[in-house]
């Protein structure tokens, strides 16, 4: 009943986002069929249990928990930096990506803000203009 407790209230808590609850409630069903790796979970193998949390990760690109509309000053307007990218990882010769690998660029950090940009940098990168310009 515990995870019942916790999941209901995270639901009420934000009630508005009915994606968010879908995935909570994915998350509660997920967790509720693999009970017997969390009963267990002191004599699981290591790398086992590493993959098996790691569904469980979260990637928090931004964080605007400050007061006031931020002001990100990019200095290098480039398609990375403004866009954000995709890392990769090597695995056994193959490149491999997943949710967590995502950084975000400027134009994250400046959600709700202002992006102030050189605009002569910003012409002089062809990329970075195109992103801006399709935007």
């Amino acid at each position: 009943m515990y995870i019942e407790d916790k999941m209901s209230s995270l639901a009420d808590k934000y009630s508005y986002n009915d994606k968010l609850i879908k995935y909570l409630y994915s998350i509660k069903n997920d967790i509720t069929e693999n009970l017997d790796v969390f009963i267990d979970i002191d004599n699981m193998d290591k790398e086992f249990l590493e993959a098996f949390l790691s569904r469980y990760d979260v990637n928090v690109l931004v964080n605007h928990t400050e007061d006031g509309a931020p002001v990100i000053i990019e200095e290098t307007p480039e398609y990375q930096k403004l866009i954000g990218l995709i890392e990769y990882e090597n695995k056994s010769g193959n490149l491999v990506t997943d949710f967590t690998m995502i950084q975000p660029g400027s134009l994250h950090f400046a959600n709700g803000g202002y992006l102030v940009i050189d605009v002569r940098k910003l012409l002089e990168s062809f990329w970075g203009y195109e992103a801006l310009k399709e935007l």
